[in-house]
C-alpha cells in the first residue's frame, strides 16, 4: 500500500501520500497555505 506521511500542526493537519511527486506536494500546499489562512481569518479558532 501507499505510505503516508502526516505532518500534525496545531491548526491543521497536513497528509502527504510519499509516492506523490514532491513538486505536486509543493504545489497543493502552496495553494492551501493562503486558503486556510483565510478561512482561519474568517473563522478565528479564539
Amino acid at each position: 500500500g501507499n505510505r503516508l506521511l502526516i505532518f500534525a500542526q496545531p491548526d491543521q493537519v497536513f497528509i502527504w501520500d510519499v509516492t506523490v511527486p514532491l513538486g505536486q506536494f509543493l504545489f497543493v500546499t502552496s495553494i492551501c497555505d493562503p486558503l486556510v489562512s483565510e478561512l482561519n481569518s474568517m473563522f478565528p479558532n479564539e
